[in-house]
């Protein structure tokens, strides 16, 4: 063997490997239009999730908007505790007679 000899598998050699690494960049690149297409669709279904879960919370808004509240339960706190006072100023006065 000579050196003359051993340079056209050399070349032989480095035109496969550039195949097998063309190949590999081509699947690569396949995998990345494929992985970003299913991101897209994902991306959208998210979307709509967000949307529905937007409107059942404006639903929800709305339906306990006009519901007890605070400021309600005071105010009915302290009608019983007047209408209690009431009382027991009558059976104070009904006793002491």
């Amino acid at each position: 063997m000579t050196l003359l000899d051993s340079e056209p598998s050399k070349g032989l050699l480095e035109k496969h490997l550039q195949t097998g690494f063309q190949l590999a960049i081509i699947g690569l690149c396949a995998w990345t239009v494929l992985t970003t297409q299913e991101l897209s669709i994902e991306t959208a279904k998210m979307g709509e999730r967000v949307l529905s879960l937007q409107a059942q919370v404006t639903t929800l808004q709305t339906a306990t908007a006009n519901r007890y509240t605070d400021q309600d339960a005071e105010r009915d706190r302290s009608s019983v505790y007047d209408q209690l006072r009431l009382i027991r100023d009558r059976l104070e006065r009904l006793e002491g007679q």
